[in-house]
């Protein structure tokens, strides 16, 4: 996956796309996630325990995609709305 990330078009698309939910992931030292519709399939994205607030207030998310060499969507940029 590697080729798909270093070879992906230089044209980026932004998206807003809404959450759906959001969870916590591990019991040691837990971390955000969220889950959002992404092109008609249910994706999740997992953020550090630090940005728990930030994303405990956020209800869209702003993704920079590239596509990939092998066509695969790319995320360069997450950003919490």
């Amino acid at each position: 996956m590697a080729i798909n990330f270093q070879f992906a078009d230089k044209e980026t698309t932004v998206k807003t796309v809404s959450i759906i939910s959001e969870n916590t992931i591990g019991t040691q030292n837990p971390s955000t996630a969220i889950n959002i519709d992404y092109d008609g399939s249910e994706k999740q994205i997992v953020f550090s325990s630090i940005e728990k607030n930030e994303v405990s207030a956020a209800t869209t998310v702003r993704l920079t995609v590239k596509k990939g060499f092998f066509g695969y969507d790319v995320l360069y940029d997450i950003q919490l709305k």
